[in-house]
């Protein structure tokens, strides 16, 4: 028996390779979260996301989530993504004084 709430989803009848990408096309899924944000039941459906065992949740869409992103909530953690970013870099040759009139 479907949920009522299933009913009111927005991906009813969308493409399911984009709440599943087939391998190789990873990219699919950013439809997919796209239209999530969207839906008026997107609670409702992480919920169920949720609901699943650890084991079974490990692939798709839900709620505008990856599986990675449910398993940090379901830790409690939050997930950031490390992009590597500009180094950050040291000025030298000026003193706490600021007094700067030696260059």
């Amino acid at each position: 028996m479907t949920p009522e709430w299933m009913h009111e989803a927005l991906c009813k009848g969308a493409d399911p390779d984009w709440f599943h990408p087939p391998d190789g096309y990873p990219g699919l899924k950013q439809y997919g979260l796209a239209l999530c944000k969207q839906c008026p039941v997107t609670q409702q459906c992480l919920n169920y996301a949720l609901s699943f065992k650890l084991i079974e949740d490990q692939y798709g869409i839900y709620g505008g989530t990856t599986p990675i992103q449910r398993q940090h909530i379901r830790n409690g953690t939050t997930h950031t993504r490390h992009r590597p970013g500009p180094k950050r870099q040291t000025i030298t040759g000026l003193d706490d004084t600021g007094d700067n009139n030696e260059l």
